[in-house]
């Protein structure tokens, strides 16, 4: 990360410092992930039916085994708002090819590899005992279906232009002057020194 013209660096977790951020952040994301995840079954004359029996509807409602749907939602719309783009590894059942688990991994550690054939994949840096136990049969290079990949608004088709570079100098300021008050206010309001002279001053 480069650091801003107010000489702070601004990274995904220095954003969420600042209170604006925060608040915006998690209430689009917590409010999003209330709407839940339905899955439909389209029926004659345009009418739809709630489709509770297909396969991937036990999915998202439990995205893995230590995520509820509230959850996964939240944190992939937090990592679009900040990232632009959000991850999650799709894990197949290895006998029908069929998704049995999504695993969300923090966009910072993903990064996209374009073959000379046009063939994509991800590359994914694993992070902690746990999400080695659950990658450990994925390969480095995931290909890019084995990935469920949100987008925000983007420039080339491929990955979403992420808000923390396009927006570093406004996040930068706002970390820089609220560390500012604090240390004034960790000073009493007091200013750290003052100028003397055994001179008399004229206006």
């Amino acid at each position: 990360y480069a650091p801003s013209a107010a000489g702070v660096v601004v990274t995904q977790a220095s954003s969420m410092q600042v209170s604006a951020v925060y608040a915006c952040v998690s209430i689009i994301s917590y409010d999003l992930a209330k709407l839940g995840a339905t899955l439909f079954r389209g029926e004659r004359k345009g009418a739809r039916a709630v489709a509770s029996d297909h396969y991937l509807a036990a999915l998202l409602r439990k995205p893995a085994p230590w995520l509820t749907w509230m959850e996964f939602a939240t944190m992939l719309q937090a990592s679009v708002l900040l990232n632009a783009n959000g991850y999650a590894v799709i894990v197949r059942d290895p006998f029908t090819g069929r998704p049995n688990m999504l695993v969300p991994i923090n966009p910072e550690r993903v990064h996209l590899w374009q073959g000379p054939d046009a063939q994509l994949f991800w590359m994914v840096g694993r992070s902690g005992m746990h999400e080695m136990a659950v990658l450990k049969d994925q390969p480095l290079m995931i290909p890019y279906d084995d990935m469920l990949h949100l987008k925000g608004l983007s420039l080339n088709g491929l990955l979403g232009l992420p808000q923390i570079s396009t927006a570093r100098e406004t996040f930068g300021l706002a970390i820089a002057q609220e560390q500012l008050a604090s240390r004034w206010a960790g000073n009493s309001a007091k200013p750290s020194g003052i100028l003397s002279t055994e001179q008399k001053m004229d206006p």
